[in-house]
């Protein structure tokens, strides 16, 4: 629903013109995909060889020059909400939730570009809410609408390894630390549990967000690409916790205005590993890693609502989903990228 922990046009057209000291790059769009309905996950593949763009009915695949693969669309499903997708670590598969039904979790061959696998998560659960992949590979892990987690064996042709049961309502956020020790899952409720992979997914540590004041939703969490950060978007506020101190708490941020059910986390890891940024409807919340995360600019714009945003690893491009208001009061949806330039 989120991906994971993901900018409005008019902030690049700033952005490429006036030096801002905290965000040293400028970023020129280079592709523009019109879509006919709302863009609700953009993702780039591990090594960036691939593209996708997750739409209310369908999605499509991208090779490394932004060219559109032919590919069949998913089963529509009006009463739809969650359009999670995810690539594997190796880039061999494209993992698509709920594409082929509810509690389904559908696999495309990115070599024959065919749907090879269809697994059915147990439990709980109507809807796929979250998936993710260990760094390794080793695991995927999916959540799901309501109380339980799915984990399978990715090595091992996806065989069900074990079943999470008893987490609380609504299992959107989800995240591996970069070396693969820690699972992190934040609820509905606002605990994020920390899981030890190392003995077997056992709980590690609990932090209760629910202390926060104006929290009342866990969009998305992230762990920076260090690993010595980990940080959550939870409703008004931006938290940060040191991985290294146990999880000590850093800091909490407060935006003003709610981040609602969005709240990409992304880093610019490339050509600056001090970036992050978090899409939160029309509103756009950037800063600086070695600031505490200290939150340096936030933009909103009210005539675009932008739903997803991701940052190819290779550092080259930046993308995002947007619903573009005009005058008129007809939608656009686009699916746009951008080149990032030092």
């Amino acid at each position: 629903m989120r991906s994971m922990l993901t900018i409005v046009s008019g902030f690049f057209a700033i952005l490429a013109l006036i030096p801002i000291k905290a965000f040293p790059v400028s970023l020129v769009e280079i592709k523009k995909l019109d879509f006919p309905n709302n863009v609700h996950s953009v993702r780039f593949s591990p090594r960036s060889s691939y593209f996708a763009v997750r739409t209310e009915v369908t999605y499509e695949v991208y090779n490394s020059k932004f060219k559109l693969l032919p590919t069949k669309p998913c089963k529509y499903l009006e009463d739809l909400h969650e359009y999670e997708m995810v690539f594997s670590p190796d880039e061999r598969y494209l993992l698509l939730g709920n594409c082929q039904g509810k509690k389904t979790i559908s696999i495309l061959n990115l070599q024959t570009l065919k749907i090879e696998k269809t697994l059915k998560t147990k439990g709980s659960g109507i809807w796929v809410t979250s998936m993710l992949f260990s760094p390794d590979g080793e695991f995927f892990v999916a959540g799901s609408s309501h109380t339980a987690i799915n984990i399978w064996k990715a090595k091992k042709g996806f065989k069900h390894h074990t079943l999470l049961k008893g987490y609380s309502i609504g299992n959107y956020a989800m995240a591996f630390s970069p070396n693969g020790e820690y699972l992190a899952i934040g609820n509905q409720n606002r605990f994020i549990r920390i899981l030890n992979v190392k003995s077997g997914f056992s709980m590690y540590k609990i932090i209760n967000t629910r202390k926060t004041e104006n929290a009342n939703f866990m969009n998305n969490i992230s762990f920076s690409p260090n690993g010595k950060n980990f940080i959550a978007s939870c409703s008004y506020n931006i938290t940060t916790w040191k991985v290294e101190r146990d999880f000590e708490y850093v800091n909490e941020k407060n935006i003003n205005e709610a981040l609602y059910n969005f709240g990409d986390i992304v880093f610019l890891t490339k050509p600056t590993n001090a970036i992050f940024v978090i899409n939160s409807g029309s509103k756009i919340v950037m800063g600086k890693i070695e600031e505490n995360f200290k939150v340096n600019k936030a933009l909103h714009l009210s005539n675009k609502e932008i739903n997803c945003i991701d940052y190819s690893p290779n550092g080259r491009y930046l993308a995002y989903g947007e619903s573009l208001i005009n005058d008129d009061m007809t939608v656009k949806k686009y699916a746009r990228i951008f080149e990032v330039v030092d």
